[in-house]
Order: C-alpha cells, then structure tokens, then sequence
C-alpha cells in the first residue's frame, strides 16, 4: 500500500495551539510506542531509500518496511506491515516487501539493530472536505548508542481522499497551528544520530521517460522530480552552511519554474494564484545566499590587489559576509517555516490537482492522450529558434544583447532539460540521439561561459543590494571599493565577449552536425 504523510516540527507554542484545536476535551487516543529500526552493518537498506522497523505497543508487535521511488507522489511512500508474534525480525517479509534488485541484494545479509525510539503518541480523526486525515502528535526520544535527540512532531497522515484533498486539510491546518516541515523522518534523524553525519544536499536524479508516455502523466512526473528534489534540500538549507545544499534547493525551484515554461502552451495557470510568485520570492531569497557565496568563494580574490587593491578586498569580503549572514537568517527562517510549507503544499495541490492542462476548446481535450515526444520534439525545435536569433544578433551586437542570448539559452537548457527527458533516442536539440547528446553538451558549456559572464555582471548588482545593510560608519570606504569593483567587472565583461563568440560558434557548429 502507499502512505502519505507530512511531518511538521513543533515547538510549545505551537502544541499549544495543535491542543486547543485539535486535541482538546480528550479529542485525542494515548499509546506509547518502542521501536527498533534495523539494517545491515553496511547500511544497505538505508542507502537504497528503505527502512525496516518493529514497533511495540500495548497493541502487540508491528514489523513496517518502507521505500520510495521516483515516480512517487510528494510526500508518499510505499509501506508494507505484518502483525509478529516475538520481536524477531521476519526478513521473508522484508525481502518481498521491496524492489527486487534490492531483495536480492539483502539475500544473506545480517539485520541488526540501529537506533531506538520511545514515543508517546495521540492519535485523533481530522475530516476536512472529502479527505479523512489521521492526526498524529508524537513526544518522545530517539537514541542511538550514547547519543539521543529529543522528538516533538506531528505526522498527518491520508486516510480517504485524494492527495489534493491531503494538501486542501494540511494548508487549512497551518491556519491554525502555522508550524514549519519536518522533512526528515524518525528513521533519517536516528541514522544520522548513529553515523554522525549531518544533512546532505540532494542532487537531481536522473529520469528517462517514454516518449509514448501520456502529456498528463509525463507532465505529473516531471513536475514531482523537481520539487522533490527542492524539498529534499530543506533539511540540508536549513540545519547546515552547506553552499551545495542551497545551490541544489535552487536547482529544483528552478526546474520546477523551467518545466511550467516548457509546458506552458498546454498548460491553464489560473489555479496556481501567487504560487509562482512566492517560489520566485524564495528562490531570491537562496539568490542572495548564493551569490555572496560565489562573490566569496570565486570572484573576489580575483581582484588585483595592488595599489590599495587590498584595503579594498577586505571591505568587501567583511560587508558581503555581513550580507550573507543576513540573507542566510532570513533564508533559514523561510525554510523552517509556515511559509514554505505552505509553499510545498500548494505544489501538492496543483500538482496533484491534475486539472492544470489547457481545456478551453474542444480540442484542447486531445491533450489529455496525446503523447508527450511529439510535444516535446515542437517545443525544443521553437526554443532552439528563439536562442540562435538571439546569438546571432548577439554576435553583432551590445553586451545587452549577450544579456538576451544568455536568458533564451537559460530557456533553452532548463525548459530543454524537461522535455529532453522524454524525447528518448529519437529526437532532441538534433534529429538523432548522437547529434542531440553533442548538442545538448555544447549547450551545457555554452550556458556556463554564460553563467559566468552573467557572474561578472550581476557583481555590480549584488553590491548595490549589499551597500543597503553595510553600516554607516563604513558606507565611504564601501562605497570606494564597490565602484573599483564594478570597473574590474565592466572591464573583464570586454574580455569575456571573444571567449562567448567562441563558445557560440562551436555550438551552433554541433546544431548543424557533421557536414
């Protein structure tokens, strides 16, 4: 069966209020729960996105496997139970209950247990609408050998409904109770406990998918990669400094806004109201982190340093630290609270929703069969047009017109990326596989001869945004080293324009394959 289920995070406050709406005049049912999750001593389950746990209560003895796969609606995973009668793992069990090269995999393999989890639990019925929705307020410990981590949280869990009803009852909740997501599990934060490690950025994986496939279906999977990729980096964004992990949250919000672009002939924007809007703010938010880090980490300390050069370094390393410090506060804040989950449930609900395919006349209906690589084949061949107009008027033309070629190969690449995944081997940038795979390459280092051009230009940009928060006594020495920054930036934005005919020339080359 599949289990889906949001975790939030709460604070006393914010049980006060989950108590009050929710749980008051004896709403809720208690139960005590001990639980032993178990792997082998090479983490094999753990590393392949399973779990494996015995969980006893008054009510006896519950083996569970979990897992999730790629293609799975956000926030739901497949779960497989049986009732024990001794606190003996059953590996019978486990090994039908997940994906077949795994279970080969585990064949022979010793469990043991990991970590342990004492929780006091109360349980109540939520109706909202059609959706029936399992309350779960948890209050407990997860140990693992001497260390122990404090648990306060609350699972909801759907019941009855449609993952879209789940996103309509948990966004009403977060009136009331306005609590951030917990996007680790118990099981992700007792292995963490036992290895030591900590968060880790979670990269884009990869996805193949059939050009037959429905545009609906398609459409649906793709958006999910995206966004579950966003949400894999909360934790990540969140409980570390980890540049990584905000530069791949990014990643997926901009898949997520690329793939609306990519689709938008076919799609009806009207249900998503200031959806877009609020993934553009936050993702500005993880832009000021980003951008100060790379001022940081690769622009600055190229600076010539001579002739005061350094005095004006250090002013502008201390002022856009300051700036990155602040925006890391507000990012971190956002990430952790109300907002972003309701941010991540309003994907939910549109996603999930289904009803966001164009249907206003009576042929927009095909859509609902037509296969995605015929729609995907049009659509790349369009944005390759729009791009290779902008490069040549580039070639002849202002730094503002390397501006638009960068926007439209920015386009191209991540509105591309989307539709390139379900052209399969037959058509992409090119007519062929071969020619689509050294096309799309050219494109990729034509994008980041962009990215870089785009780096040296936003510089002045990102220092006007810093001036705002330097304090006054330093607003002149700033103030000098800002506009000695900006004439280094105008000045190797002149040398980049050759470097960018070059890479311009050997991707248009690969458009036209081998004579």
């Amino acid at each position: 069966m599949t289990e889906t289920e949001i975790r939030f995070a709460l604070t006393e406050p914010l049980a006060e209020r989950l108590q009050r709406h929710y749980l008051a005049d004896g709403a809720g049912v208690g139960e005590h729960n001990e639980t032993v999750y178990y792997d082998t001593p090479d983490r094999l389950l753990w590393r392949h996105g399973a779990e494996f746990r015995l969980r006893e209560n008054a009510k006896g003895i519950r083996q569970t496997v979990k897992y999730r796969t790629r293609e799975a609606v956000l926030f739901a995973r497949h779960e497989a139970e049986i009732d024990l009668a001794v606190s003996e793992p059953d590996i019978g069990h486990l090994r039908r209950s997940i994906p077949g090269d795994l279970a080969e995999a585990v064949e022979g393999r010793t469990f043991a247990p990991v970590f342990r989890s004492s929780v006091d639990r109360v349980k109540a019925m939520v109706q909202q609408g059609d959706a029936r929705i399992e309350l779960a307020y948890d209050r407990g410990r997860i140990t693992a050998g001497p260390h122990g981590q404090a648990i306060h949280e609350l699972e909801l869990e759907l019941k009855q409904g449609s993952d879209a009803d789940l996103a309509d009852a948990v966004l009403a909740f977060l009136d009331r109770v306005p609590a951030g997501l917990q996007t680790l599990g118990k099981a992700a934060r007792g292995f963490q406990l036992a290895t030591g490690d900590t968060p880790q950025p979670v990269f884009q994986e990869k996805q193949r998918i059939s050009a037959d496939t429905v545009l609906p279906e398609a459409v649906a999977l793709i958006l999910r990669s995206a966004f579950a990729q966003a949400l894999a980096n909360q934790a990540a964004v969140v409980a570390t400094e980890a540049p990584e992990a905000v530069h791949q949250m990014r990643v997926g919000l901009r898949r997520l806004r690329s793939i609306v672009a990519a689709f938008r002939p076919v799609l009806d924007l009207s249900a998503t109201g200031d959806l877009l809007e609020r993934t553009k703010a936050f993702f500005s938010l993880l832009g000021d982190v980003r951008e100060a880090d790379v001022f940081l980490t690769e622009t600055v300390d190229t600076f010539p340093q001579s002739h005061g050069g350094g005095e004006r370094h250090a002013v502008l390393v201390r002022e856009v630290e300051r700036f990155r410090d602040q925006a890391r506060k507000r990012m971190i804040a956002h990430a952790a609270g109300p907002e972003f989950a309701r941010l991540a449930l309003g994907w939910l609900r549109w996603i999930e929703g289904g009803d966001w395919l164009r249907n206003d006349q009576p042929l927009d209906r095909l859509l609902q069969t037509r296969p995605v690589g015929a729609f995907a084949a049009g659509r790349l061949e369009s944005l390759t047009r729009k791009l290779v107009k902008r490069g040549h008027r580039a070639l002849t033309g202002s730094v503002d017109d390397w501006h638009a070629a960068r926007i439209a190969a920015k386009k191209l690449r991540y509105a591309g990326g989307p539709l390139l995944t379900v052209v399969d081997h037959e058509a992409g940038l090119k007519g062929t596989a071969q020619g689509s795979r050294r096309a799309t390459k050219r494109l990729a280092r034509l994008q980041d001869e962009l990215g870089r051009f785009n780096d040296l230009c936003n510089v002045p940009l990102l220092l006007d945004r810093v001036a705002a928060s330097v304090p006054p006594g330093s607003r002149p020495a700033f103030a000098v080293a800002a506009a000695y920054c900006g004439g280094w930036c105008d000045a190797r934005v002149a040398h980049a324009i050759p470097r960018l005919e070059t890479t311009w020339q050997a991707f248009e080359a690969a458009m036209k394959g081998p004579a």
